[in-house]
């Protein structure tokens, strides 16, 4: 990413974790709402609720369908669904995401969180649980890089792509090797 004239060449790319299988709209209500936030503050969005059925050729109702009536097909269409999303997110900037009761009915968001965490991408996480934060898993709570627990609040913690880029590259000057740190 390179700026000109205070101007992003490339923007950040964001991808949009979150329960779909298992969600009345497959969870697109929020990503549809926090898209336009994402795009003024500078960023491109990867909404897999839209792409994904773009680039896997299957649609969540034909995915429900092979489940339903032929499970080798159906493996094969979910390997695939994996393949993308694995894909996206090691092209991705920053991870945005929606927990809420939904995400107990599938494993998807909980592994885009791990393996953002494993690739060092920041993931910014509203956290939408009828319980409150006693239900989030501490797993997901190590993957997670910032939260909050109201909409409002989390649309304030997500950075400017600007300011996002600036303090990765901060960050890339310090030369923080997390290999390095003495075990806690």
């Amino acid at each position: 990413m390179t700026f000109e004239t205070g101007q992003l060449k490339e923007r950040p790319l964001v991808y949009l974790a979150g329960a779909i299988s298992k969600c009345a709209d497959n969870g697109s209500a929020w990503r549809l709402d926090i898209t336009p936030h994402l795009y003024k503050l500078g960023f491109d969005v990867f909404n897999p609720v839209i792409e994904q059925p773009k680039l896997t050729g299957v649609d969540r109702d034909e995915l429900e369908r092979r489940r339903l009536s032929d499970f080798s097909l159906y493996r094969k269409s979910c390997q695939k669904v994996v393949e993308v999303d694995l894909k996206v997110l090691n092209k991705c900037s920053l991870v945005v995401c929606k927990l809420d009761d939904n995400v107990f009915g599938g494993a998807g968001t909980f592994g885009e969180l791990t393996v953002a965490s494993l690739l060092d991408i920041p993931v910014y996480v509203w956290v939408d649980f009828r319980a409150g934060l006693a239900s989030l898993p501490s797993w997901a709570m190590g993957c997670i890089t910032e939260f909050s627990t109201t909409k409002e609040d989390f649309y304030k913690l997500i950075p400017s792509a600007e300011i996002f880029l600036a303090q990765s590259k901060i960050a890339e000057n310090v030369g923080l090797d997390i290999d390095s740190l003495p075990d806690i």
